[in-house]
């Protein structure tokens, strides 16, 4: 019985770690504390650890139910609903990973991608490359055939006015503005680990409007995860609206 309460606090005390472990991994990136290397391996041992937790915890479960012993049995499922929330966390991803392609750069025109240019300064030497490469661009026609140019009746002036508005409410930091250009850019920056992702939206006047198109780019990492397509098909129907 005394083991049997041994292994209970055990399982306890991991189950929370992994959670700590989830919960700090990207926070310490994000502010610095950490590498993204250090971050992803503590993401790793915590999805682990709660595999390992959740399935002894299964198993002692069940001895302590056919031993009768009721309080060791509290923790154990105490310990396994903790070990639970890694892989609550982790489990959609994969899936989201397996059912998108491995791009980060999205743009609504694949021959002539809109250009940035006050974020090349805040992109870093590290960052991604600007370079849409046919083979992502061919990705990208597979994956996402909704993403295309928006054509407007608005002046260009007012398709721009309207691009910076529609960003600010997406919740992104609009940086540029150039109304000569015809360019506005944003950085989008997720919750957890503070990832930034640079957009830039271009706008070409023409006899009828505007022809409004939108840019969206990983700085760092090789799987969006499909979050540049999303980001730009929503900027792309909140214009259409």
């Amino acid at each position: 019985m005394e083991e049997i309460r041994w292994w209970a606090r055990l399982l306890l005390i991991s189950g929370v770690i992994s959670v700590v472990l989830l919960i700090s991994a990207p926070l310490g990136y994000r502010f610095g504390m950490t590498g993204l290397q250090s971050a992803f391996g503590s993401l790793a041992l915590a999805v682990l650890g709660s595999a390992i937790v959740l399935l002894v915890s299964f198993v002692m479960v069940i001895i302590t139910t056919r031993k009768g012993l009721v309080d060791n049995r509290q923790q154990l499922v105490i310990a396994a609903l903790f070990s639970l929330l890694p892989l609550l966390a982790a489990v959609p991803q994969y899936f989201k990973v397996s059912s998108v392609p491995p791009i980060n750069d999205i743009s609504t025109d694949l021959e002539e991608p809109p250009a940035f240019d006050a974020a090349l300064a805040e992109r870093g030497e590290f960052s991604n490359d600007l370079n849409l490469e046919p083979a992502e661009a061919q990705q990208q026609k597979s994956a996402y055939p909704d993403v295309l140019p928006v054509t407007s009746t608005l002046t260009s002036e007012d398709a721009v006015s309207r691009s910076v508005a529609l960003l600010e409410q997406m919740g992104l930091e609009v940086i540029n503005v150039d109304l000569d250009a015809g360019r506005v850019e944003a950085v989008a920056t997720t919750f957890w680990f503070g990832f930034k992702d640079d957009f830039v939206v271009r706008v070409r006047g023409n006899n009828k409007g505007s022809r409004i198109d939108a840019r969206s780019v990983s700085r760092v990492g090789q799987f969006d995860l499909g979050v540049n397509a999303e980001r730009v098909m929503t900027f792309i129907a909140g214009f259409a609206d």
